[in-house]
């Protein structure tokens, strides 16, 4: 901490007036009062750049950023100009490398609302699915692809909202990875690949003790449309992205709410391979 409050110092020495020298010359010699006023500077300066560069290491998981566009509320037309309260963010469609993608949406953490949140919101939110605070992740919807008809399968809020026990959540993930077909070597592909990438989210947060990400989630995507002649090592890797950001906050320990829903989702898929493998 101490070079950073030297940093800070330097930084302030660039400003060539008068009240600057006079702050340097006050911290030099001790002065209660401009020294704690240098550290407090100091140590926001260095939570910054940790809080910047834990999030850089995030980058793999999250969506590319697009850019910007409007939405004419009466026209519906896209536009690159507009009025802040009509612009939306592009982010880059994680289901491009994919010929028929299944798609899945899951809420994560132990709470959906922001801690300052309405009492009216909060009780909302909890009443949209009781069993968030246990689990510490929802599926919010998902789509999956049947080769043998060339049609998709949805399954919408509602669906999610009925799964009310850790075997329910289970079943449904099992037919997001289609592990009740006879192509279970191309199930157990893509459930390694999707343990991988969620036990390097769990070591980010972890590591994290200043972001709460309430109301975020985790999408997936996997191939759904199968050729049962070829290889598994030409299956494209699955997809996984962490989005919705609109609610984080800065929260002192991090999001173990979060970490709840990810060793769960964990566990069960970790199940889930284990009968694939029995």
């Amino acid at each position: 901490m101490t070079d950073y409050v030297l940093s800070t110092l330097e930084l302030l020495m660039y400003d060539d007036t008068d009240a600057t020298y006079g702050l340097a010359a006050a911290y030099q010699a001790g002065d209660p009062y401009t020294v704690a006023g240098i550290k407090s500077c100091a140590t926001s300066w260095y939570n910054f750049l940790k809080e910047q560069h834990a999030l850089k290491s995030l980058k793999e998981f999250s969506a590319l950023y697009v850019g910007v566009v409007g939405i004419d509320p009466e026209s519906q037309k896209i536009s690159r100009m507009s009025s802040p309260q009509q612009s939306y963010i592009i982010l880059k469609d994680i289901t491009t490398p994919f010929e028929c993608p299944n798609v899945i949406d899951i809420k994560m953490g132990t709470q959906t609302y922001e801690p300052d949140a309405p009492y009216s919101k909060q009780r909302r939110e909890i009443e949209k699915y009781p069993l968030q605070s246990e689990f510490g992740f929802r599926i919010v919807g998902m789509r999956v692809y049947n080769p043998a008809t060339a049609t998709y399968q949805f399954f919408d809020k509602k669906f999610g909202m009925n799964l009310t026990r850790r075997n329910d959540c289970k079943k449904a993930l099992q037919i997001f990875f289609r592990c009740n077909t006879t192509d279970e070597s191309r199930s157990r592909h893509v459930l390694s690949c999707v343990i991988s990438k969620l036990t390097q989210i769990k070591k980010w947060l972890k590591t994290n003790d200043t972001l709460a990400f309430y109301a975020s989630s985790i999408l997936m995507a996997h191939e759904g449309s199968y050729n049962l002649q070829s290889n598994v090592t030409s299956i494209s890797e699955p997809m996984l992205k962490m989005i919705d950001f609109t609610h984080v906050c800065r929260k002192v320990g991090g999001d173990p709410g979060y970490i709840r829903g990810v060793d769960n989702l964990l566990s069960i898929l970790s199940e889930v391979v284990q009968e694939l493998e029995s």
